[in-house]
């Protein structure tokens, strides 16, 4: 409730690459890990779905606590969630499709 005192708006090219960041590097760097690793394809997938999630509630936590980043950190989580549920699946396909 308390995302409503931020305009989407404020820093929105800092929550565009926070969203970015989370919803697509991440997943990128977590997948290439887990290729080095040589790890089974269904661990692959659960964790690069996991890295896929959208920006949580503790990052916004954070940034209030420190006093930094609030507004483009509410708007991220905001946009990362809508977004998310394009690139969650779109992770799922990448890395073979539902688990069996």
């Amino acid at each position: 409730m308390s995302l409503v005192e931020y305009g989407v708006r404020a820093g929105w090219r800092e929550s565009l690459a926070i969203t970015v960041g989370k919803l697509v590097l991440q997943p990128l760097a977590v997948y290439a890990l887990a290729r080095a690793l040589a790890l089974p394809p269904v661990e692959t997938q659960a964790i690069v779905v996991l890295a896929a999630m959208p920006v949580g509630a503790n990052v916004y936590l954070m940034a209030k606590a420190f006093g930094v980043l609030g507004g483009p950190v509410a708007s991220g989580i905001v946009l990362s969630t809508a977004l998310a549920a394009l690139t969650a699946p779109v992770a799922i396909a990448l890395t073979g499709g539902p688990a069996p």
